[in-house]
């Protein structure tokens, strides 16, 4: 003898999870089916939240409404007909039915969803249910046809993956507020933004387009009030940037702190590879690439001994330097700018104070000039590894190597020989006459010249 036969019509269905379903329709009951799989108790749920969805609907049997008890049986499909089960069954067992009208939880334990995936997330789904009645009877579950098809509350279409135009809009101080109250270990996210397919991507993007005069809006804001934690945090992996920043108009990147001390910058950078640089700066500007500006009383730029004592480096707000060491590589003389009264002289040219013009320098033209001054530098490719600017003018040696013009026309030049003006404008020779050389030394010979007219090494030494 077959089981009665069974119809359900599908009077009212909601979701509890943002998906709903929506319409009347009728599924008749067919002949009995293979029992579904064994009853489970399912796997637990994703998140903190429950993924059950309400289902209510109508049971009739022999054309009239069913009162009492009933076991039913639920799989998820994406096909009408066919195809592949999704998850495992939801059985909901001993449902009170009042005048055909039952309600059950569905996927209460996520029994819709594979490992890890949820079942919905935008492509059609199907509705496939069984039924037997009354509760726990020895009989089969009867399939019942056609399976019924998922539709959604509009509004709920605008939150699938993906979606177009997809968004939450309104006017309240906070639209959406997640939060994560779990105490799981590692880095628990109340939201994660992933891009898994798309070269340039964006995992969270966060915008403010108010542009009215003096609106402070902020596009992405992150806060923490750990002792050790940080409002915002970017990790670069495979060589890229950890928190790129990126301003049209404004700053890239502005910070701002009331705290003090060391442990308490507006910005701080830390490079823990031993070969490693915290902080590096480029640019194309015309102007600057590294800007520091004190409005205080504090130093500009300090530099910390290895074990964080101070100073090894500071300058002050006046522009005083202070160093422990300090080493030039760029050259190998002290120089000082000095205006000139004669035309621009090469570099190498040999330097005396002009008596018409006071603070000028002239070119050399008399030998044994007791006016000898100092030599312009950068001859040789030897530039000068120090330079005094007071005034705007010409790099003149006073100190160090620098190479001269000199001339051997009356006596060769050898290591060792003292340097005076020549006659020759501009150029140095042998100060071979003691007599005469007392304060129109310009310095000693560290290279020979044989004979003509050449550059010549020399150790300037005013004497």
């Amino acid at each position: 003898m077959k089981p009665p036969r069974l119809s359900v019509a599908i009077v009212l269905v909601t979701l509890a999870v943002l998906l709903a379903f929506g319409g009347a329709t009728r599924a008749q009951a067919q002949e009995p089916q293979p029992v579904p799989p064994q009853i489970t108790n399912g796997g637990g749920g994703p998140g903190l939240m429950n993924p059950f969805f309400t289902y209510q609907g109508q049971l009739k049997m022999n054309g009239g409404p069913v009162t009492g008890t009933c076991d039913f049986a639920t799989a998820m499909f994406g096909q009408s007909t066919g195809g592949i089960q999704l998850g495992a069954y939801d059985y909901e067992l001993a449902v009170p039915v009042s005048n055909g009208l039952f309600t059950m939880n569905l996927n209460g334990s996520a029994q819709f969803d594979s490992v890890g995936t949820s079942a919905f997330q935008g492509d059609l789904r199907y509705l496939e249910i069984w039924v037997r009645c009354p509760a726990g009877a020895a009989i089969s579950f009867t399939k019942l046809l056609p399976r019924q098809i998922i539709t959604a509350v509009p509004y709920a279409l605008t939150l699938v993956p993906g979606a177009l135009g997809s968004r939450v809009n309104g006017s309240a101080y906070q639209l959406l507020k997640v939060v994560n109250s779990t105490a799981a270990t590692g880095n628990p996210a109340a939201v994660t933004g992933e891009i898994s397919t798309s070269v340039d991507g964006v995992g969270v993007y966060g915008g403010n387009t108010v542009t009215t005069a003096g609106s402070k809006g902020i596009g992405v804001w992150g806060r923490t009030y750990s002792l050790a934690g940080a409002g915002v945090k970017g990790t670069g992996l495979n060589g890229s940037v950890g928190v790129f920043a990126e301003g049209t108009a404004g700053a890239g990147v502005y910070a701002t702190n009331n705290g003090t001390s060391l442990n308490n910058p507006a910005l701080y950078a830390y490079n823990t590879n031993p070969t490693g640089i915290a902080i590096y700066a480029k640019s194309n500007s015309t102007d600057a690439t590294l800007v520091v500006h004190n409005m205080g009383n504090g130093d500009l730029i300090r530099g910390l001994a290895k074990s964080g004592g101070c100073c090894v480096y500071s300058v002050n707000g006046a522009g005083h330097v202070t160093s422990t060491l300090m080493t030039t590589t760029g050259g190998s003389d002290l120089a000082e700018q000095f205006a000139v009264s004669s035309a621009a002289p090469e570099p190498g040219t040999l330097m005396v104070i002009d008596p018409d013009h006071p603070g000028k320098l002239k070119i050399s033209a008399i030998a044994y000039d007791t006016l000898v001054a100092g030599v312009v530098s950068g001859a040789g490719g030897l530039q000068a590894g120090m330079t005094l600017a007071e005034q705007d003018g010409l790099p003149i040696a006073l100190a160090g190597r620098v190479y001269v013009k000199a001339e051997a026309n009356s006596a060769h030049i050898k290591p060792g020989d003292l340097l005076t003006s020549s006659s020759l404008a501009g150029y140095a020779m042998k100060a071979a006459d003691r007599s005469l050389s007392a304060g129109a030394v310009i310095g000693k010979a560290m290279t020979g010249l044989d004979s003509g007219t050449g550059l010549v090494l020399v150790l300037v030494s005013l004497q």
